[in-house]
C-alpha cells in the first residue's frame, strides 16, 4: 500500500482494495478451422487445465444451444 501511495499523482487518491467475488471462466477451442470461446464453470475449467500440459485431446459436452461448455473429458 505504501508503494501505491508513493507512486500516486497529486490528483489521484488510493481507495480501499476490493476482492473480486465473481469470476467468469471461458474456454476457447478449435473445431475444424473454426475457433470458439464459450463460458464454462470452474470444474470444467480445471479439467482442461489438467489436460493442457500433455496436450491430451478433450471431448467437450456443450450446453443448450451450444452456448456453454458443460463437461470436458480426456479422450483415451
Amino acid at each position: 500500500v505504501s508503494e501505491v501511495e508513493q507512486r500516486q499523482k497529486p490528483q489521484e487518491q488510493a481507495s480501499t482494495p476490493e476482492i473480486l467475488k465473481a469470476v467468469e471462466y471461458r474456454l476457447t477451442y478449435t473445431l475444424g478451422s473454426q475457433q470458439k470461446t464459450l463460458p464454462t464453470n470452474y470444474a470444467v475449467y480445471r479439467q482442461v487445465v489438467k489436460a493442457y500440459p500433455s496436450k491430451a485431446p478433450l471431448r467437450l459436452t456443450l450446453g443448450v444451444g451450444d452456448n456453454s461448455v458443460e463437461k470436458a473429458e480426456i479422450v483415451k
